[in-house]
């Protein structure tokens, strides 16, 4: 149905009130019954004036929408929507918003006062991220007797679209192993920087010292055995990282575009374990290469959250892009791989490219299914 345009239909009720007063009609004349025949004939015209006004029940009308700004996949949202009459009155208007979902309620609206204006809100709930676009509301209407249904489309002014974002996922083994990783965080884990002890300076050899620690220089420009002092490394934060690529291990294989909406849902949990839990955190994405989140400041995150909720899989990367990507992410305590491959994919790649690890770990999430397998690498008699 075209924007603007209105359609009247029968309904059950106005058929038979139609087609029953056709056949009194006939009757009536049959049997030459004058009462019967004034009868039928007033159901006629009963019927043709609700045809009239069920027309012109649905004319001239206008909506004006207001949405959230965003909101999240499979969560409740409220659409506003305020409906005008440029002339006459209107009344048992119902509204159904397309960009509510299909599934929401309808808004009833009982009557508009001659060039005036109703207002109510809806339910809406939206399952898919992405942006959703409608310019159109439809209006429907049985008014006055039930004889028609009209049915229009009708422009809405206003706000036309809405920013649904990714449903935060985080599975029950997922879960414990960040839970696990919160618990290491509040107690201090053995976390430093990249990089040995700091030089401090020198003082005077005491007996035991190592003799690879003597300052050589420093003992002969002051005739005296010197040693060298190191600071101890400096503890640095817990840091995450998060990388979502879409490498399918160089197999052909139809990719379900349901795996990778579990993928992003996945990072999308994980960022908010992060965010209430004061976690740093870095996230690498395909057209998005390793951006810092500063948790748990949300307006460093709303970006994230819009790229993810935009985010669309194209086409696979090469096995070195996603390989940079990892190696870019060597100072985080932990990295979380997600693909809509099978994590299966990563056996080989990993195993064939890192000979050792001296800190973090690597956990693999498969994005294929039900998370079957979330394997720490670290753990991996592969890795010495």
């Amino acid at each position: 149905m075209d924007a603007g345009r209105m359609v009247v239909t029968w309904t059950t009720q106005g058929l038979v009130v139609f087609w029953g007063a056709i056949g009194g009609a006939g009757c009536a004349l049959f049997k030459g019954d004058g009462m019967l025949l004034v009868l039928s004939l007033l159901l006629v015209c009963l019927v043709g004036f609700a045809r009239w006004a069920s027309a012109r029940n649905g004319a001239c009308l206008g909506v004006k929408r207001h949405l959230p700004g965003r909101v999240t996949a499979g969560g409740d949202f409220e659409v506003g929507l305020a409906i005008t009459s440029s002339s006459g009155r209107r009344r048992a208007l119902q509204l159904r918003d397309a960009i509510a979902g299909a599934q929401a309620d309808c808004l009833w609206i009982d009557t508009i006062p001659g060039g005036g204006l109703a207002a109510g809100r809806l339910e809406g709930r939206r399952w898919r991220r992405g942006r959703a676009t409608s310019a159109d509301c439809g209006v429907s209407s049985r008014y006055p007797l039930g004889f028609f249904e009209m049915r229009s489309v009708v422009p809405v002014v206003g706000d036309l679209s809405l920013l649904v974002l990714p449903r935060p996922t985080v599975p029950p083994a997922l879960r414990s192993v960040l839970e696990m990783a919160r618990w290491e965080e509040n107690r201090g884990s053995s976390r430093f920087l990249a990089g040995s002890e700091e030089f401090r300076g020198t003082r005077d050899y005491r007996s035991g010292d190592p003799v690879r620690s003597i300052h050589w220089p420093a003992t002969a420009r002051m005739e005296r055995l010197v040693v060298k002092e190191w600071d101890p490394p400096a503890p640095r934060p817990g840091r995450f990282g998060i990388l979502l690529h879409a490498w399918g291990g160089g197999k052909r294989a139809v990719m379900h575009p349901e795996n990778w909406e579990r993928a992003i849902s996945l990072v999308s949990g994980i960022y908010f374990f992060c965010k209430s839990s004061q976690i740093p955190l870095r996230i690498s994405t395909p057209g998005l290469a390793g951006i810092p989140v500063k948790v748990p400041e949300s307006l460093s995150g709303d970006g994230l959250l819009k790229h993810l909720a935009l985010l669309d899989r194209r086409s696979d990367q090469t096995r070195d892009e996603v390989l940079a990507g990892l190696r870019a992410m060597s100072d985080c305590d932990k990295v979380f791989v997600i693909s809509d491959g099978p994590s299966a994919n990563w056996d080989g790649l990993l195993g064939d490219s890192f000979s050792s690890r001296e800190k973090g770990w690597i956990i693999c999430l498969d994005g294929s299914g039900s998370l079957k397998r979330l394997t720490p690498l670290l753990r991996n008699p592969r890795f010495p």
